[in-house]
């Protein structure tokens, strides 16, 4: 019986910290360009899902204030992508000489190949032609 109380100690313990790993994962983006945002909101969306977590975008009228979120702030100034990556145990900043879409690409898969050693590898057999630009 004690080996029954002690198994269910344990789960009752244990079962918040992989409840942890399971919650869901929000993307703030802001800007201060005129971006398309359905490719704004898509493109990280796919892209963090993809080498980070599962992230779903952040919706009106939910409360977030306790969830796992990622922000991103993406800024052009004389034809350079600026991108700031915020996060949980996240922050990171990366640049591209690209601009529109194509730098905001970049810059966030910078900003992942920086934050993320362990997924180089797999960034730069994915989408290298997009960091070489």
């Amino acid at each position: 019986m004690s080996k029954f109380f002690l198994f269910l100690i344990t789960i009752i313990l244990v079962s918040p910290i992989y409840g942890e790993s399971y919650k869901n994962c929000y993307v703030y983006i802001d800007t201060t360009k005129d971006f398309d945002h359905f490719i704004l909101e898509k493109i990280p969306i796919s892209i963090i899902s993809k080498y980070l977590r599962k992230v779903e975008p952040i919706t009106q009228g939910n409360e977030y204030k306790n969830l796992c979120k990622y922000s991103i702030l993406v800024t052009e100034n004389n034809g350079i992508t600026f991108l700031t990556f915020k996060g949980e145990n996240l922050n990171s900043f990366s640049q591209s000489k690209l601009s529109g879409v194509d730098g905001f690409r970049q810059s966030l898969l910078k900003s992942l190949f920086i934050l993320l050693p362990e997924k180089r590898d797999l960034i730069c057999e994915e989408e290298g032609f997009i960091l070489e630009s």
